[in-house]
Parts: structure tokens; C-alpha cells; sequence
């Protein structure tokens, strides 16, 4: 006996509704519509357009395959179960979607970072669900909510990245890290063979130098040695020299407990007696890659040892928002700097523009500035490549700037 499979509209969702073995069945389809613009009679939905076209096309289709299995079904006089018609329907989406996903780049997103995920940090899968959202919210102001990897090209990528710039306010270098994660996505599925689009390539991204500073040893000194920081003040200026220090990462920094900090006594070529060395032992939460440093200033075993081997600990943006404060309040670091960047131009005092990333770049800065060969500077701060390291501290700037000394004539 035919079984006929009938959409119908239950308050605002189209169902598809069948009778076998005398029991009523009804299947959601995920489709929703209004009772005003559902025909009773034609059992489809009112209208023009994509929209209500693709609603209706998906109605029949899922009728078809319904009618299909139930036919199949009689046809092997299997008996039929509800859960496994179900199942079998939830089986052709899910293989739709892989299928969807091999052609459609918004939807490869979620399957590449599905991916990554063991091999990534969380900072790093966020900045990827971040490039996603944003371009998939650029893809909305076209009206369009997928892509499909032959259509990424050097006249998408510029108006994504106008999107960045015009709608969303992002600073150049923050609109390159997005525009370097969206080739990072197209390389990945280029390689898996999902598509033969290379034009992405060679899109450049977006460079500007950045207004981030450092602090020379004779400045960290001054932040040190300064006696008038109230108590809380005070923490807050430890743990940014601390950072200055060391040059650990903010994330690595506050992960930080008494089991990183070992200490013992060692003796080299160098020494003429075993002395006391302490280390930094942690695992960097960037790259998930095991760090054994020694500590090179005594100033930062001195804080060690002021709070027992456990740092305050506060968060990025309350340290950021602090240190401009304090340093503010009491005139430290007053000297004037120009600035010329797309969204900061002009002449700044050097503390407003310091963050707790100045801690960092300013050990790597210092480090290199006294002759610590690189691969032992990239050893302590983490970094992976010495091209990366070098771009970080702008090394070339300040090579030319040691050679120049040479030529002075007093």
C-alpha cells in the first residue's frame, strides 16, 4: 500500500505528515513559515523569491526521500521503526554538509579549526573564530551567507578588508592578522584538493610599524627604585617589572605557581664557585611548548622571593588600564615620542603608550642591545623563528643605530 507523505504547517513549522501501520508521523523539516503564507491547498509556501523557493524545494525534497525509504522499505518487507528513519535522514544531512563544507568556505572554517583544535592554543582558535565571525558578517552586507573557495579573490579580499577598516575600526596590523588566518584557511583547503583557486596567494597583507616602545635598563630602574607606589600600586609595578624581566607572556605569566620557579646550585666554565641559578620551567600556553630558562635578573629573583614564589596575578586589561595610571599619577616615563600611525599620529609621552606587552619586548630589546646572541634571547621569550624575533624588536632599526655610533665625531 502507497503511504503518501503530506506537508503541513503546525503553528509556524512546516511538518511532513504520514500515516503507516495506523499510527499518524510527523517529520520537522526546519523550515518555518506564517500561516498566511502557507497554501493550504497547494501545500507549499506562498510567495516569490530565493528564499521561499529554497524553503519549498527543500519541503519536496525531504518528501521524496521520505516517500523513497518508505518504498524501499516495502519492498524488502522490512518492518518499519521510526528511530531509524530518523537516523537515516540525519545521516544524509550530516553528509550534506561534509558535502556543502568541500566547496563553501565559511562552512570549512569550523571543520579546519574542528582540526586544530589538540594542535592550537585557545588564543589561537579564538583569533580564527574571530576572522571567521567578521567575515562572515562581511558576507552579510552582500547579502550572502556562504562563499565558495573560486570566488575568493584580490577583489574580495579588498573589500574585506575595507569591511575591517570602514566598519569595524581594526588597525592595520590587526587586519592583517585576519587577512593572514582567512590564506592560512584557503592554503589548508587548497592542499586538501578541495579547490585549484591560488589567485589568494599572492594578496599581500597589510604592515605598519607598530607604537609599541620598550624600556631600557635606566628606565626599569626608575620604576624600581621609585619609593612613593602605595601598596596596591606597588603590585601592579611588580608584576610589570617582572614581565620586563623575564619577558614570559602575559598568559604564561598567570598560569605561573610556585612549582615554575626551581632553584639550585650549579657551576660552569665561567664560575669560580657553584652559585644559586634560578630557572622558569612551564609549558608556554601559545605554543604549548615546554620552556626551561634561567632567570638573568636578580631584580626578578628579588620579586620571586617578595611574594613566596606566587605573583599577584590580575588580568590583561586591568594591569594595561593601571600602569598608564600610576605612571601618570607620580609623571614617570615623560618622554616625548612621535607617532605616526593610521589611527595614532602625532607626539605622545612614551607612557601612554605603554601595555604589559612593553615587558616583553622590553627584555627581548635589552637582551639583544647587551649582545645575548638571538637564539638564546628567542629560547627565554618564546619565539619561533629569528626573522619573527628580529621584525619584533625592530632589530634591523637598531643595528643601524649601534653602526652609527661609529661615525659620530666628538
Amino acid at each position: 500500500m502507497k503511504v503518501t507523505v503530506t506537508p503541513k504547517l503546525k503553528r509556524t513549522s512546516v511538518v511532513l505528515s504520514f500515516k503507516i501501520e495506523n499510527k499518524l508521523r510527523e517529520i520537522y523539516t526546519g523550515v518555518t513559515t506564517s500561516s498566511e503564507k502557507w497554501s493550504k491547498a497547494k501545500k507549499y509556501i506562498k510567495g516569490e523569491g530565493k528564499l521561499v523557493l529554497e524553503k519549498n524545494e527543500k519541503i519536496d525534497e525531504l518528501k521524496k526521500e521520505i516517500e523513497s525509504y518508505l518504498r524501499k522499505l516495502k519492498s524488502k518487507g522490512q518492518e518499519y521503526f521510526h528511530s531509524d528513519l530518523l537516523n537515516h535522514l540525519k545521516s544524509l544531512k550530516k553528509n550534506q554538509n561534509i558535502k556543502n563544507n568541500k566547496t563553501d568556505l565559511i562552512h570549512y572554517f569550523d571543520l579546519y579549526i574542528d582540526q586544530k583544535t589538540s594542535k592550537f592554543s585557545i588564543q589561537t582558535i579564538k583569533a580564527y573564530r574571530t576572522t571567521k565571525n567578521h567575515f562572515y558578517h562581511y558576507l552579510n552586507t552582500l547579502n550572502k551567507k556562504s562563499i565558495k573557495f573560486q570566488s575568493i579573490n584580490h577583489s574580495i579580499l579588498n573589500e574585506f578588508v575595507d569591511h575591517l577598516r570602514i566598519n569595524l575600526n581594526l588597525s592595520p596590523a590587526t587586519r592583517g592578522k585576519h587577512i593572514k588566518n582567512l590564506k592560512a584557511i584557503m592554503n589548508q583547503s587548497l592542499n586538501d584538493g578541495l579547490h585549484d583557486n591560488s589567485s589568494f596567494q599572492s594578496f599581500k597583507k597589510e604592515k605598519e610599524d607598530s607604537a609599541h616602545v620598550y624600556l631600557s635598563h635606566a628606565e626599569l630602574n626608575l620604576l624600581n627604585q621609585f619609593r612613593d607606589y602605595t601598596e596596591s600600586e606597588r603590585f601592579i609595578i611588580d608584576v610589570f617589572l617582572f614581565i620586563c624581566w623575564t619577558g614570559v607572556r602575559f598568559g604564561d605569566y598567570f598560569n605561573l605557581n610556585e612549582k615554575n620557579f626551581i632553584n639550585k646550585r650549579e657551576k660552569n666554565e665561567k664560575m669560580k664557585k657553584s652559585k644559586e641559578i634560578w630557572y622558569l620551567h612551564f609549558i608556554q600556553e601559545k605554543t604549548s611548548e615546554e620552556v626551561l630558562t634561567p632567570i638573568l635578573y636578580k631584580e626578578a629573583i628579588s620579586v620571586i622571593k617578595k611574594y613566596q614564589n606566587n605573583l599577584p596575578k590580575f588580568s590583561n586589561a586591568y594591569i594595561n588600564r593601571s600602569i598608564k595610571i600610576i605612571l601618570n599619577k607620580y609623571d614617570l616615563i615623560n618622554q616625548s615620542i612621535q607617532v605616526k600611525k593610521e589611527k595614532l599620529k602625532g607626539e605622545y609621552l612614551k607612557r601612554e603608550l605603554i601595555s604589559i606587552h612593553t615587558g616583553r619586548r622590553s627584555f627581548c630589546t635589552n637582551q639583544y642591545l647587551e649582545g645575548t646572541p638571538t637564539q638564546f634571547i628567542m629560547a627565554a621569550s618564546g619565539h619561533e623563528t629569528e626573522s619573527s624575533f628580529r621584525k619584533y624588536i625592530k632589530a634591523d632599526q637598531l643595528d643601524k643605530s649601534k653602526e652609527l655610533i661609529n661615525y659620530v665625531n666628538y
